[in-house]
């Protein structure tokens, strides 16, 4: 018997005495929708104390650490399946897993696809986790021994969001991250003219509410307020909530734009962003400036008839 074959002995040995641990948590799950914290908790004490049980070299702990990790949850999995309950739970509980599987290093999934020892075990967790399908799959959207880069050449040909914080997860630095951040924002900023492109552009500015490069993006790159796309509309309502002194003089320009576009439409949307306007402003104590704004509007178009008449209702 090989030292992998000893040692994944050993680890089943552990994992099986946890087995009453893991009924609870099951338990517990059945009736309750807030446990996973708990347990990711739970597992990693568990994986701290890895060299209790497993005689390796340290290096190689990783690897036992994912292993781990798949049979406490295939432990979990089994014990709701029994008791009818996985389904009702398996979306989140997948995802737990899955979230837990991407904090390993790059490489470990690779690692253990391609020994022998564990072939058994990876092939039942796949089955186990269709969701996850080839779980070697994760471990190709890892960064690999190729530059940033290289890899943001490559990113570039197809931006795709979900593959770009799979990659930002897995850099092993915060100046790292950040020097992928700000490569990605800038080289999309340029491509605002490819719908799909902007609209990824607008999904990472919302991952690290990066407002300024919004504001920057609708300022250089002007679209039609009333045609934003759902990502844009998603940005604009977060910076509404958390930085009005960025929204209320980007709600003032798109205000004057959606007038001049002259449609029944756009006035309708310009006295909808006036009211969201003033409750920003009442908000940070701008009342009165406001009602300069107001009357300046009042003042500009009033040979507007039909967006004077809109305003009217509002007022």
């Amino acid at each position: 018997m090989s030292k992998d074959q000893d040692n994944l002995q050993l680890v089943y040995m552990e994992i099986d005495s946890l087995t009453a641990t893991i009924r609870s948590y099951s338990d517990e799950w059945m009736y309750q929708s807030k446990v996973e914290h708990h347990y990711r908790k739970w597992v990693k004490s568990i994986l701290n104390r890895v060299e209790d049980f497993v005689n390796d070299h340290p290096s190689n702990y990783h690897q036992w650490k994912l292993i781990i990790i798949l049979l406490l949850f295939n432990k979990l999995r089994n014990q709701l399946v029994i008791k009818g309950h996985y389904s009702f739970r398996k979306k989140e509980i997948e995802n737990l897993l899955y979230d837990m599987l991407k904090q390993c290093p790059q490489g470990t999934l690779t690692s253990i696809h391609e020994n022998d020892t564990f072939h058994e075990l990876i092939t039942k967790a796949e089955q186990d986790f269709s969701h996850l399908k080839q779980l070697k799959q994760i471990d190709l959207n890892l960064p690999d021994t190729r530059s940033n880069d290289a890899w943001l050449n490559q990113w570039l040909t197809r931006p795709h969001f979900s593959k770009y914080k799979n990659y930002y997860y897995q850099l092993s630095s915060e100046l790292e991250k950040e020097k992928v951040q700000n490569q990605v924002i800038e080289n999309l900023f340029q491509l605002q003219a490819h719908p799909p492109t902007r609209r990824t552009f607008f999904q990472i500015i919302a991952f690290h509410k990066s407002f300024e490069h919004a504001i920057n993006a609708w300022l250089y790159y002007p679209q039609d307020p009333l045609t934003l796309s759902r990502e844009e509309q998603d940005v604009i309502k977060t910076i509404a909530e958390e930085r009005s002194d960025l929204a209320i003089p980007l709600y003032m320009q798109w205000i004057e734009v959606l007038i001049e576009k002259k449609t029944s439409s756009h006035y309708q949307k310009a006295i909808f962003l006036i009211k969201e306007l003033n409750k920003l402003m009442k908000q940070t104590g701008r009342q009165e400036e406001f009602t300069s704004f107001l009357l300046l509007l009042k003042k500009k178009y009033r040979r507007y008839v039909a967006f004077y008449e809109e305003l009217k209702t509002y007022i």
